[in-house]
């Protein structure tokens, strides 16, 4: 599995292969529920993702969050998941533990078979 960091740094180009999408929650204002809240850091992810329909390639996605949050858990997942039409596979809370490591890898070849 290559893995990729997409940044605002990050070149645009045009993805060939099928991938996933990791994405954490960071949010900026609201309750996570109303117009208000502005996500942060993952702007450049949906950026990359609308260049050039690399959406369509887009197989599922992965998220964190922090449950302290309530309603704004693993909140980006969901909002990329539903505006791409993409399933959301599985979520875990901060970095994780690892049996998310290998939930992850299961939903992965889950999706891939």
């Amino acid at each position: 599995i290559d893995s990729v960091e997409i940044s605002d740094s990050t070149d645009f180009q045009v993805e060939d292969n099928p991938f996933f999408i990791n994405v954490p929650t960071y949010l900026e204002g609201g309750t996570g529920i109303g117009p208000e809240i502005k996500e942060i850091f993952t702007n450049a992810l949906g950026d990359y993702l609308d260049y050039k329909e690399n959406y369509k390639k887009l197989l599922g996605v992965f998220g964190s969050g922090n449950r302290n949050f309530n309603v704004q858990f693993m909140l980006t997942a969901k909002r990329y998941s539903a505006k791409y039409n993409a399933p959301l596979l599985y979520t875990y809370e901060l970095s994780g533990i690892p049996k998310d490591i290998v939930n992850i890898y299961k939903a992965v070849i889950n999706k891939l078979q």
